[in-house]
């Protein structure tokens, strides 16, 4: 009878360590599965990779982003686009960009050492658009967005060519259209 009862002191007390060690490893930010004796089974899962943050009250947030890039161009093709913020407390900063057309965002980039400008491209199809970004620093102080507007207008060349324009000044009243099209 004293063995049984050793027996299951044992086993409540691994119970009791297994779930101080699964405690530990939750502090830590880790995942951890543990196995502790007959059909006792403790499992816990965090966020991978999930850095381990403390919270600092006297954090400030970091500058409204800086976007700088090409303000006019040619649809479909690339253009580079740069970010930049300062966190007023030194510390890393990430960047979430919103490119205002509806290409979907990458989530949260970096982190990147406060004050780094950073290069992003993007290409647009026609029209105008509005490029936001927010800045946020390793402890989730956010900036308020910055933005930059964007215009990739409707283009279209006509082929420059010899022979329609020695028509049009021989007959200026005969292409009207054309003529008014080919003057804007």
């Amino acid at each position: 009878m004293i063995q049984g009862f050793e027996r299951n002191g044992v086993i409540e007390m691994k119970k009791i360590l297994s779930m101080i060690i699964v405690g530990l490893f939750v502090l830590m930010g880790s995942a951890v599965s543990l196995q502790t004796g007959r059909n006792i089974s403790v499992s816990l899962f965090c966020v991978k990779n999930t850095p381990y943050k403390t919270s600092n009250a006297n954090n400030s947030p970091s500058s409204i982003p800086i976007i700088q890039g090409e303000i006019k161009g040619k649809h479909d093709v690339m253009y580079n686009f740069t970010f930049t913020s300062t966190d007023h407390d030194g510390d890393a900063v990430y960047y979430w960009i919103e490119w205002g057309d509806g290409c979907p965002s990458a989530g949260w980039i970096g982190p990147f050492p406060s004050g780094q400008t950073i290069t992003r491209n993007h290409t647009f199809p026609r029209g105008t658009w509005t490029v936001e970004c927010q800045a946020k620093d390793i402890y989730n102080a956010t900036s308020d967005w910055g933005t930059f507007k964007v215009t990739m207008p409707l283009s279209y060349s006509l082929p420059s060519n010899g022979l329609l324009e020695r028509l049009l000044a021989r007959f200026p009243h005969a292409f009207p259209i054309l003529r008014h099209l080919l003057e804007q």
